[in-house]
Order: structure tokens, then sequence, then C-alpha cells
């Protein structure tokens, strides 16, 4: 009998004090990503020993589909949002299309919708 009493005490407790299920479960907001400015990346490869500068571009289009090859055709393995900061990898462009990482994402966007 006890349990069942607070059983049903417990959410009316819980609404009298202000709390609600919604901001029990509510989760903080992400971080923001850096700016262009703010990064800075140095890269070394077997034929360049010292580290080379790798560029940055911000994504423009509020959503990017990032593709596992440059061009249309290639499949869409991941999204970016507007403000993204994406490293420019140093691979040869396909046309406007330009190899990417963005965290563990590494794939080709179009280069028309990322300024930097």
């Amino acid at each position: 009998m006890t349990k069942k009493l607070l059983l049903l005490l417990a959410p009316i407790f819980l609404l009298a004090c202000g709390l609600s299920r919604s901001a029990i479960l509510m989760q903080a907001d992400p971080l923001p990503s850096p700016t262009a400015a703010q990064v800075e990346i140095a890269t070394a490869s077997p034929t360049h020993p010292h580290p080379t500068q790798q560029s940055v571009c911000t994504v423009v289009a509020e959503s990017l589909h990032v593709r596992e090859s440059a061009g249309v055709g290639g499949v869409v393995i991941g999204w970016l949002k507007a403000g993204q900061i994406v490293t420019i990898l140093n691979d040869q462009p396909a046309g406007n299309w330009i190899h990417i990482q963005a965290g563990d994402l590494t794939g080709w966007i179009n280069s028309n919708y990322c300024e930097g």
C-alpha cells in the first residue's frame, strides 16, 4: 500500500517542485564549432617531412551532403550544417568537388557551398 501511494504522489511532487519529464530529460546544447580563424592544422607526410598548413572552410549551405566520391553520383555518407568548419584535405580537387574532413567524417563536398 505504501509503495502504491508513493507511486501516485511522486509525479504530483515533481510537478509541484517545477520538474517535468522534459526538464529531467533535457540535454545540454552541443558546443559550437570553432571559427576558421581559430583553427590551425599542421600535418606532415612522407613526401613532406615538415608540417604543411591545411586550409579550412566554413559550410554555407543549410544542409550539405558529404559523399563517398566526388560528384552527385557519389553515395551520401553524411551531412554538414551551415557554420561547420571543415578541413580541406590535400587531395587534388575534382572539378568543383573538394576532399574534406569534419571530425570522423571524411568525404567529398561541392566547393560552392564552403567559403574560406
